[in-house]
């Protein structure tokens, strides 16, 4: 499971970047078009791409699991 996911300096993010913690097992994301959601997919689809260097994804027991990303690129 996720225990937080911090992204910045990519897309729409900023240098400050968001912070996302207290994660449960199911979370939705939703937000207006053009507010980063589907850089936040990408990031959880593929964390080690290089446009991905400044953020972060904690893993509980830091054991990854497999993630699956619906989104309009897997349109």
């Amino acid at each position: 499971m996720i225990e937080s996911i911090e992204i910045k300096k990519v897309a729409t993010y900023c240098d400050t970047g968001i912070a996302i913690t207290n994660l449960k097992k199911v979370n939705f994301i939703y937000g207006a078009n053009g507010c980063g959601k589907t850089t936040l997919s990408n990031f959880l689809l593929n964390p080690n791409d290089e446009k991905f260097a400044n953020c972060n994804l904690n893993w509980r027991n830091e054991i990854p699991l497999k993630t699956l990303v619906y989104n309009k690129e897997f349109r």
